[in-house]
């Protein structure tokens, strides 16, 4: 007697060159990782720099300057800072050198109004007579 259970299905042989589509789509992800990863390698290892952003709770930007590393995971402000009010408009311009305050700072009002200059090295701060809108 012959029983007529279905054989076992053979595996079909894949034609020539179909796992080469796979490559194609999975190539670009890896170029781009490899290229983002040295990128920030560089930043990390070389320069010890990086950008930094800090924004208000309604998305409008609080903070922007650079970070340098100063450990393993530990940053410090370094570089131009530029500090802003809520409605946007600037707080305070200056540069820090390590987490150090230096140089000559500015001040704005929330509208638009040098308030004061200062120099983070005198530690002095002089009122501006001179009030007018804008970057110097």
């Amino acid at each position: 007697m012959t029983t007529s259970a279905d054989p076992k299905p053979k595996p079909t042989a894949q034609p020539p060159g179909a796992g080469k589509s796979r490559r194609r789509r999975v190539a670009p992800i890896l170029i781009f990782a490899a290229v983002l990863t040295a990128w920030f390698g560089y930043l990390w290892f070389v320069s010890g720099t990086l950008d930094y952003e800090d924004r208000y709770p309604g998305g409008q930007i609080k903070t922007r300057g650079f970070v340098k590393r100063v450990g393993i995971f530990n940053y410090a402000r370094h570089g131009e800072w530029v500090e802003y009010h809520e409605n946007g408009g600037k707080s305070a311009r200056g540069n820090y050198r390590a987490g150090e305050k230096i140089g000559d700072w500015m001040h704005w009002d929330p509208d638009g109004e040098i308030e004061s200059r200062s120099n983070a090295d005198d530690e002095k701060t002089t009122p501006n007579s001179d009030t007018h809108a804008g970057d110097p």
